[in-house]
């Protein structure tokens, strides 16, 4: 986000004796947004995923995912657009098989800040969406939450900070 608005632009860091930013340039870019998550996929690939609209209002959230590759000149490209529409959901991403979870969050809707609080867990893999929710597998119903994926145990961790006030 700058002062008034948010950008929808990519620049890279040269760290060196002297780092300097370069702009990135892309035929193809995804839609301003804030909020959302990204993370290394392998040496120079990124992925991008979600966060809200800013051109419709901030209830509207994206559930599209975006590869970058920032050694190309042609920086983005869309990979799906049929995730989870979330906000403050608990995002993580193994990057040894490429897979990006995204845990609870809340839907939004045109005339309410937040309509519903979710449980589910979803899987991005091979371009394309996996709800591997169980409602019987004690997924506790979260947002503004962190989540973190552990390589080594194969496993995902929530985790939660809360006040003394609700949930």
């Amino acid at each position: 986000m700058g002062a008034t608005h948010a950008h929808h632009d990519a620049w890279k860091l040269a760290a060196g004796a002297e780092p300097k930013w370069h702009a990135l340039s892309s035929a193809v870019e995804p839609p301003a947004r804030f909020n959302a998550f990204i993370a290394p996929a392998s040496a120079g690939t990124y992925r991008l995923f979600g966060g809200q609209r800013t051109d419709v209002g901030p209830n509207e959230s994206l559930g599209d995912v975006w590869a970058a590759d920032l050694h190309n000149e042609n920086v983005w490209t869309l990979q799906s657009n049929d995730g989870p529409t979330r906000r403050d959901a608990a995002i993580a991403y193994a990057a040894l098989d490429d897979r990006l979870f995204v845990h609870g969050g809340a839907s939004t809707s045109a005339n309410a800040e937040l309509s519903n609080i979710h449980s589910d867990l979803w899987m991005f893999t091979a371009d394309q969406w996996t709800n591997i929710s169980d409602k019987n597998n004690g997924a506790p119903t979260l947002r503004r939450h962190a989540a973190l994926w552990d390589p080594i145990n194969e496993s995902l961790f929530c985790l939660l900070y809360t006040s003394p006030s609700p949930r």
